[in-house]
């Protein structure tokens, strides 16, 4: 009981910081970058608590496993893989932090920046669907912590045409937060093939974003664009003409709250159909 209550502070804490550090503005640049290195250090706690579980999935990966699990597992990988993309490029575009000292020079290239980007809008909506799949046993964390309120005792809703409704009002919310942050342009996996390709031929640094346009040069076509204003970068005229922080902070916690309904209500329908098995 005392490892889940542990398991579920971490989680929570790693989505609300997760959370802060997708709205920059909302933060000092110096506690936006040491918070994405504590999330880091957070997911890595977090791995830890759950190696058991781990260890047994690969083990069995290919052999009595559910279709679930091995989903999860796929999905815990490219969590972790997303993370390390945000971190690493993280480093190199930080503006406070020095990690000279692991050899890493700080540079502003439009590749470093593409990339922390795209992996950032990525490993959000992965961690979202990883909690839809995992909803179950946030609503059991829930109701051990708070089994005297009312709201959470009854999170499952007995009349059908109210789950209906609910349902329904957060997954039309959460399309207009999709589209209200050009998600899912952000989130794209090509924008990540892009920033590769943004890299010298030695493969030292992203040193186009200097150079500029020119013989061999890469112009990137998701991130690079020039907005409103003439300068770089992917974002709709919205954010480059003051885009609100806390209207981009709802808009984040819709995306979040639609892609977990959308992944629990497809995950129970395969339950019941017996598909995951």
């Amino acid at each position: 009981m005392r490892k889940n209550n542990i398991k579920f502070g971490l989680v929570l804490l790693m989505f609300l910081g997760l959370l802060l550090i997708m709205v920059p503005k909302m933060l000092d640049q110096t506690v936006h970058e040491w918070a994405g290195l504590i999330i880091a250090a957070i997911f890595i706690i977090h791995i830890i608590f759950n190696w058991n579980w781990i260890k047994a999935v690969t083990v069995n990966f290919l052999h009595k496993q559910a279709l679930r699990n091995r989903i999860k597992y796929i999905l815990n990988l490219l969590i972790f893989a997303g993370f390390a993309a945000t971190v690493v490029s993280g480093m190199f575009i930080s503006k406070t932090i020095d990690f000279s000292w692991l050899g890493i020079a700080r540079g502003h290239g439009v590749g470093w920046k593409l990339l922390h980007e795209s992996a950032s809008y990525l490993t959000f909506l992965l961690v979202s669907i990883h909690t839809g799949l995992s909803f179950n046993w946030v609503i059991g964390r829930l109701q051990a912590g708070f089994g005297q309120l009312r709201a959470v005792q009854n999170m499952e809703f007995k009349n059908k045409l109210i789950r209906i409704i609910l349902i329904v009002s957060i997954l039309l919310g959460g399309a207009y937060s999709f589209n209200y942050l050009s998600f899912i342009s952000k989130a794209n996996p090509a924008r990540i093939v892009e920033a590769v390709q943004l890299f010298d031929q030695t493969g030292s640094a992203f040193q186009q974003g200097f150079r500029g346009p020119g013989p061999g040069s890469v112009t990137p076509s998701f991130g690079g664009q020039r907005g409103p204003g003439g300068r770089p970068g992917g974002h709709s005229g919205r954010e480059n003409s003051g885009f609100n922080s806390f209207g981009k902070l709802l808009a984040l916690l819709g995306v979040f709250a639609s892609t977990i309904t959308g992944t629990y209500v497809i995950d129970q329908f395969m339950r019941n159909k017996k598909v995951l098995e």
